[in-house]
């Protein structure tokens, strides 16, 4: 364990100990990857913010956490999710700069701070990262950038185009592109994705990682998107299952929803993976899980 995770660690001890039981049941999943992926990410943050970030980081796990958990506690309740437009959404949260930041500090410590986010990650770096060659990788919706800069940094040759249409986003992911050396090859717009006219191939993979439940209409976003892909090239998508969250906006119900969108817009499926959380809620009726696959474009 390096330096800075440790730092970390001590954080979430110190300020938010009741955090301590998830983090280190996360870590146990998979010990060495995450020693060595979240001290490699940490330090590209601090890098880029000074390591008074580390203290942003361990509050804004803390924060989107108990947000996490207060939407799923409203889910269980009420049955649905809280917003049911975009525009709801939009409003309420990608566009709240003092929220938006908390946010995605939080989003991005989950990647090895939520066991089965560490189950995914896993999954994204052997067996997606781990076949990706040279070219063009788009991200939609990079948020804070770790999933993309992972996959730039480690592999030569590759760079990254990313969109997302909160310019906090816009500020966080390019910090974390240059805190992590790869800054001149990846290139962040400001734009709704799913308004943007992509030219044919233009991309040889893709990274789309839970934006889906984001939208109105995640099957129309993917068969727009599809033509922008040359054909064989390989797209990494994520989505959530019945797992609430304050701008969740399109509820799946099972695994094959994602599956059938996908192969409806043009994709082959070539993976998958669902993880679900190691403890729930009391009393839950519904199982929070998250989905990962592996497309190949036709």
């Amino acid at each position: 364990m390096g330096p800075l995770q440790s730092r970390f660690y001590a954080l979430i001890k110190e300020r938010h100990p009741m955090m301590v039981r998830g983090v280190a049941e996360a870590r146990a999943v998979a010990p060495e990857l995450v020693d060595r992926h979240f001290e490699e990410c940490l330090s590209w943050v601090v890098r880029a913010h000074g390591e008074e970030v580390l203290a942003k980081v361990a509050d804004g796990y803390a924060f989107f956490t108990l947000e996490v958990n207060r939407a799923q506690q409203a889910f269980e309740r009420r049955g649905c999710y809280e917003f049911a437009t975009f525009a709801e959404a939009d409003a309420r949260v990608y566009q709240q700069s003092e929220y938006m930041r908390d946010y995605y500090w939080g989003v991005f410590a989950i990647l090895f701070c939520w066991s089965h986010y560490v189950e995914l990650m896993e999954f994204y770096l052997e067996r997606f990262v781990g076949h990706l060659a040279t070219g063009k990788l788009v991200e939609i919706a990079p948020g804070h950038g770790a999933w993309g800069v992972l996959a730039v940094a480690n592999r030569d040759g590759l760079t990254l185009e990313g969109w997302d249409i909160s310019p906090t986003s816009l500020d966080l992911a390019p910090k974390m592109a240059a805190g992590a050396g790869v800054g001149a090859r990846c290139a962040y717009q400001l734009g709704d994705a799913t308004k943007i006219l992509h030219s044919s191939g233009r991309y040889d993979a893709a990274i789309c990682s839970f934006m889906l439940e984001h939208l109105e209409d995640p099957g129309r976003f993917l068969v727009d998107f599809a033509p922008s892909l040359r054909p064989g090239a390989l797209a990494f998508v994520t989505l959530a299952l019945t797992a609430a969250q304050t701008d969740h906006i399109y509820e799946f119900k099972r695994e094959s929803e994602g599956i059938m969108l996908a192969e409806a817009a043009g994709f082959e499926l070539l993976e998958c993976r669902v993880a679900r959380p190691q403890r729930l809620l009391p009393g839950a009726r519904f199982v929070p899980r998250v989905q990962a696959m592996i497309l190949r474009k036709k």
